[in-house]
């Protein structure tokens, strides 16, 4: 309890300094309340996209290393496991290797390509919009309307909205849907049909705090219900630079980081 002798020696504040601590008040509860509204008036794809880049407009990592435990599962047995070794420079593209750093073997996405690598030389290339990297990591940085070109791109009627108890949905429940985290506007997961009729599903599971931003270091993908692989991110950093050069196709296995 406060007693009535240590409230007399309180000194009321200066007209000044109650005027500007009112002002600063008034300004932050207008800012947060302007903030609420433009979630809370969430009712359309084109406005998850909107209310996701503005949440964390200049506040989400452009660079990301990390090493990667990756699992790969038939049955629901475990069948082998590889090291993979990543880096990603927002929004340009993500670079892999697969067993070493200096093995040549693994991928690069760049823009709306897939280019496949074996001992340094490109064996396949593919044109290909990495929705994951889109709605997990490039969302942020590129304007709305490039978001929602490449996801209508790569196969999200935009039209389809739904607003669950946690979850934003957009997509054709038939086609792709992808799901949206309400509270802090981040990417669960998504859901389609591969070419086979196999439903396909991924997940970016237990995130954790990053900067200001997030990462989530559990990834697990599922074929018909079964787990068939799953990446598990370590040594996780997001440096201020990144080499030059990284996503040349010429130079990808002398590529380090």
């Amino acid at each position: 309890m406060i007693s009535l002798k240590y409230l007399k020696n309180i000194k009321p504040l200066k007209t000044k300094t109650r005027m500007r601590h009112y002002q600063k008040v008034i300004l932050c509860l207008t800012a947060l309340m302007a903030l609420q509204s433009s979630f809370s008036q969430i009712n359309s794809s084109k406005k998850i996209v909107e209310s996701m880049k503005s949440m964390y407009n200049n506040k989400w990592y452009s660079n990301l290393t990390f090493k990667q435990k990756t699992s790969f599962y038939q049955n629901d047995t475990l069948q082998r496991e590889e090291t993979w070794y990543e880096a990603m420079k927002m929004p340009e593209g993500l670079i892999v290797k697969t067993g070493s750093m200096d093995s040549g073997n693994g991928f690069i996405f760049k823009k709306d390509s897939m280019m496949v690598f074996t001992n340094g030389d490109v064996t396949r290339k593919m044109k290909t919009i990495h929705d994951l990297l889109v709605l997990g990591f490039s969302v942020y940085f590129e304007t709305s309307e490039e978001t929602i070109d490449k996801l209508v791109a790569s196969g999200f009627d935009l039209s389809y909205f739904k607003d669950l108890d946690k979850y934003y949905v957009i997509g054709n429940p038939e086609k792709k849907q992808a799901w949206i985290e309400k509270e802090r506007l981040l990417f669960y997961k998504v859901e389609y049909f591969d070419r086979y009729n196999n439903k396909m599903v991924t997940e970016f599971n237990k995130y954790q705090r990053l900067g200001q931003a997030w990462i989530a270091p559990e990834v697990l993908f599922f074929r018909n219900g079964k787990l068939y692989m799953k990446e598990e991110y370590y040594d996780i950093d997001s440096p201020n630079e990144l080499p030059k050069g990284l996503f040349n196709t010429a130079t990808f296995k002398s590529a380090s980081w």
